[in-house]
């Protein structure tokens, strides 16, 4: 449309240049000649033409105001949004650290086996020991086992509710191979559970570094 209007525009002239537009011979607008009626439609189509064109630019503006003032505000509510995600999400993390704190402090059960022993056989674990776990035998037969890691042995003696447990001696996160050897007078059948807790089967966690970490002015 924009080009539209400079086709009348350039016409008009051409009609203006070639002249004989006007005829003075005559009264009213039959003084207009043919070709002064042409130069006078073209005139009014540009005029028309042009008013178009402007009124659409006016509004083609306004639009793209109402598009950068919706884009701004919408920009302004993400900002905010994004903030108030962010300050969630800290929330959340400084929650989810204490879950894994709290967690970390939790026993969990690393193995559970059943396990027959004849009169003196000798079981070799499957898993490691860590300082700090505890081991649990159940006695479905047998009155006495012997629990071995690390050049030290404890005896499990079957107590009245039918169990016996022992907690491991040694250093954060050191790793012990264990065995389990039947001292009983009779076979040996029943179930063994080994608790511990994340802290304790890592060489970077010790209850002593814990409360070191929570001294003041730590470098």
């Amino acid at each position: 449309m924009p080009y539209l209007s400079l086709i009348f525009v350039f016409l008009s002239a051409l009609l203006a240049i070639r002249g004989s537009t006007w005829d003075s011979s005559r009264r009213g607008f039959r003084r207009l000649t043919t070709i002064g009626w042409g130069a006078a439609i073209l005139a009014l189509a540009s005029f028309f033409v042009s008013v178009a064109i402007t009124r659409q630019s006016i509004e083609d503006a306004e639009r793209i105001r109402k598009e950068i003032s919706a884009a701004r505000q919408n920009a302004s509510m993400a900002a905010e949004e994004a903030e108030s995600l962010q300050q969630k999400l800290e929330t959340y993390q400084s929650i989810v650290e204490n879950i894994k704190s709290y967690a970390e402090r939790q026993e969990q059960v690393v193995m559970t086996q059943a396990v027959t022993l004849r009169l003196n056989e000798i079981w070799n674990a499957p898993n490691k020991l860590y300082p700090g776990s505890k081991v649990v035998v159940f006695f479905f037969k047998g009155l006495r086992l012997v629990l071995s890691y690390g050049g030290r042995s404890q005896e499990l003696l079957k107590g009245d509710d039918g169990f016996a447990s022992a907690f491991v001696i040694g250093e954060s996160g050191e790793e012990l191979k264990w065995t389990l050897k039947n001292s009983s007078s009779d076979s040996y059948e029943g179930k063994v559970i080994v608790y511990s807790t994340p802290r304790s089967r890592s060489s970077d966690w010790s209850w002593l570094e814990e409360e070191i970490h929570k001294l003041p002015n730590r470098p």
